[in-house]
């Protein structure tokens, strides 16, 4: 049975999505796949397998030079051997002798199969169409070493950046971080590309909109005359309501609990404002909601008015302390982005000076370039005689934007209707479970989404689709998979 299945995820016949449990043979699939549409005489320069780490992609093309390698010198009874337990099939002589062929075919051939990175691949697209992607045509790709050097230029510039909202940004941070946390989150910053390409884009960022918040945050709760207030004025603000409220009840009744709020009923307005803050323990537990039991049961029901009043007190530093927390908030992130957003400006203009790009770059760029747009369209016409099959490798460690590039190429696939004598296939292996790379952007449920949106383009298209799962595997025992299996559905449950 599993040999039957390998058999059909190989099939070049098809689109195929494989979802394999650990040591199933999903490299070898990938690899017979190859080795079938070459048999099947299709050009090495149209195949393309794209895989997530370039250890990976050595290791396929190892494995399919060394295959070729042995069909190029083996007997004939092995070689028909061979090929039939990778097609089921007798070969016939014509492919026979095909099969002794690819070897030099494919050493002599530098343009195919294409055994790249997602990185790797995009680098060679924008290379080849520099001027449609809008770069210098000779850019080069900077290393994580060079960037991090970069990025660090970026951070220390801030620090001489004489504009009064950077120095009231950084005045602010250094009261509340260090250096290295600060330069962390610039470098998060720039990593998160959608964010600060937007922040880059826009003349004044997203500052009016954390300005903006931080006056409706006011107004909720200090009224519309609030706008433009700080953390001060909202002490002296909820003293003031505090102040007002009655207590004397309950004073009396539990003297003890209520000293605090006692003596601090003695201070000044100016003290009171600089002290209410303490006062949050005698009505609110850490986590902030009120004290339960403050007012014994049996004097609750005795005296329910002595609850009100402790309620009313309690919502009262409740409100307080969201509307700090609240105000605290939007002015820290208002400041980490006002710095963050310097750095990634910098970091643009450097890398534009040096010709350079990165390898977030690359990916961001290459999708653009395949957008739907018609100034594309040059682009994708001449792609659509390039690539006639693609297979992705480890695709539970894609990241959205990889997919959105990947997906950008499948379309082509899928757009017009099926040529059943020239059919062309996308092949996708991966397991949810071996995912990674979250770390770096990947997500295993996208990995699941995708192979229902190919299913559903090649039903319309009328493309032979197939949805493979490999469960056998050649490394580990039943009893093992089928506890993982379980674990990782009770984590899928739960959200995590």
């Amino acid at each position: 049975m599993t040999d039957l299945l390998q058999r059909q995820a190989a099939s070049p016949e098809r689109s195929v999505f494989v979802s394999a449990n650990a040591g199933t043979g999903k490299t070898k699939v990938l690899i017979e796949r190859v080795l079938r549409l070459l048999l099947a005489g299709e050009v090495p320069e149209t195949i393309l397998c794209v895989t997530f780490t370039r250890a990976a992609a050595a290791e396929i093309q190892a494995r399919l030079h060394r295959k070729l390698a042995e069909w190029a010198v083996a007997q004939q009874t092995e070689l028909v051997s061979d090929i039939k337990g990778i097609t089921d099939e007798l070969p016939s002589q014509e492919m026979i002798e095909v099969a002794r062929r690819l070897f030099a075919k494919v050493i002599d051939n530098d343009q195919g199969p294409r055994i790249e990175t997602t990185h790797s691949f995009c680098q060679s697209l924008l290379s080849r169409f520099p001027i449609e992607a809008g770069l210098p045509p000779h850019f080069e790709l900077i290393t994580e070493a060079q960037k991090d050097t970069l990025l660090r230029s970026g951070f220390s510039s801030a620090f001489q950046e004489p504009a009064a909202e950077m120095k009231e940004a950084l005045a602010h941070l250094i009261a509340i971080s260090d250096h290295k946390s600060l330069f962390d989150h610039a470098k998060s910053f720039v990593a998160a590309r959608k964010l600060s390409d937007a922040a880059i884009a826009m003349p004044l960022g997203f500052v009016p909109k954390f300005d903006g918040a931080m006056d409706d945050i006011l107004s909720n709760a200090m009224g519309a005359d609030a706008r433009g207030a700080d953390e001060a004025a909202i002490d002296t603000h909820f003293a003031t309501r505090l102040a007002r409220l009655p207590y004397r009840d309950l004073a009396d009744a539990y003297p003890e609990k209520m000293r605090p709020i006692l003596d601090w009923h003695l201070l000044s307005d100016a003290d009171k404002a600089e002290r209410i803050a303490s006062l949050s323990g005698v009505f609110l537990t850490g986590k902030g909601e009120p004290r339960k039991g403050f007012v014994a049961q049996k004097l609750a029901n005795e005296r329910p008015e002595l609850c009100d009043i402790f309620a009313r007190l309690a919502d009262c530093m409740i409100a307080y302390h969201k509307a700090q927390t609240a105000v605290a908030t939007v002015r820290r992130s208002r400041a980490l982005y006002v710095l963050g957003r310097h750095v990634a400006q910098y970091y643009e203009r450097a890398k534009l000076r040096l010709a350079v790009l990165d390898y977030d770059d690359l990916i961001i760029k290459a999708d653009k370039l395949l957008g739907a747009s018609e100034a594309m369209a040059w682009v994708r016409w001449k792609l659509d005689f390039g690539i006639h099959h693609m297979l992705v490798d480890e695709a539970q460690d894609t990241n959205p934007a990889q997919w959105e590039l990947l997906a950008s190429l499948a379309d082509e696939f899928f757009t017009h209707e099926a040529d059943h004598d020239n059919p062309r296939t996308l092949f996708s292996v991966g397991d949810f479970k071996q995912s990674i790379y979250s770390f770096q952007g990947a997500n295993p449920h996208i990995f699941i989404q995708k192979g229902s949106q190919f299913e559903a383009q090649a039903t319309q298209s009328h493309h032979h689709f197939s949805d493979v799962k490999l469960a056998m595997s050649f490394r580990s025992s039943k009893a093992v998979l089928d506890m993982v299996n379980h674990v990782m559905s009770l984590e899928e449950v739960a959200g995590l």
